[in-house]
């Protein structure tokens, strides 16, 4: 109630362009809607509705960081100086041929993707899996980009599920909820034990880079 009271009020100012909600976690979208995943005895379904920007997404966002990257590496903005996330590309296809259009395979960095909420769920009547979460289009994205860069993108899952968050969770048998056999998008590796496991493993890449940096020097 509190966010359509919300969108109702941007409209009402000419900012209906500007926002929209976020669903999470959610079945994928519908006319430009995201679809609210409702619970069961065996889900929660959606537990967090986010009241957004327009254009915030995290795809992207990836395409931003890229070209402030690349700029950084060549003093060249390969998407231009005023790219940003409205002006962007709003599919998967688009945005990889626009990388592919500006950037050249050598200036590509080795792309990694961590994500947390991806879900799949089987829509049994029209059979049909609705496959949503906030981090797949990204995930997406890098997995994608790798394939016409042919270099070895990895993507990486983490088990968020805990007392304050219930979202599908894997485990070394199932990905049930996550995602299905006929899913594009594949995990590299999948941090079991969640968030204390995925920081010290970032801690240990940080400290083995740090230290193989200063032995150049």
């Amino acid at each position: 109630k509190i966010m359509l009271t919300l969108l109702e009020l941007s409209e009402k100012e000419g900012l209906q362009d500007s926002f929209y909600l976020h669903m999470m976690p959610n079945l994928g979208t519908k006319e430009g809607k995201e679809v609210l995943k409702y619970s069961s005895k065996d889900d929660i379904g959606t537990t967090d509705i986010q009241f957004i920007i327009k254009g915030a997404i995290k795809q992207a966002g990836l395409l931003v960081i890229l070209n402030e990257h690349i700029k950084h590496q060549t003093g060249k903005a390969p998407f231009g100086e005023e790219f940003n996330v409205r002006i962007a590309p709003k599919t998967i296809n688009e945005l990889v041929d626009l990388c592919q259009q500006k950037i050249s395979k050598d200036m590509m960095p080795l792309l990694i993707g961590v994500g947390d909420t991806v879900t799949s769920t089987k829509d049994e009547i029209n059979n049909l899996w609705l496959r949503g979460g906030s981090d797949r289009g990204f995930l997406t994205l890098i997995q994608e980009l790798g394939k016409k860069y042919e270099q070895e993108n990895q993507i990486i899952f983490v088990n968020s599920c805990n007392k304050e968050v219930y979202r599908p969770k894997a485990s070394d048998y199932s990905l049930a909820g996550i995602s299905d056999p006929e899913d594009i998008l594949k995990f590299n590796a999948i941090i079991y034990e969640g968030p204390k496991q995925y920081v010290k493993w970032f801690s240990m890449i940080a400290e083995g880079r740090s230290k193989r940096k200063g032995s150049k020097n």
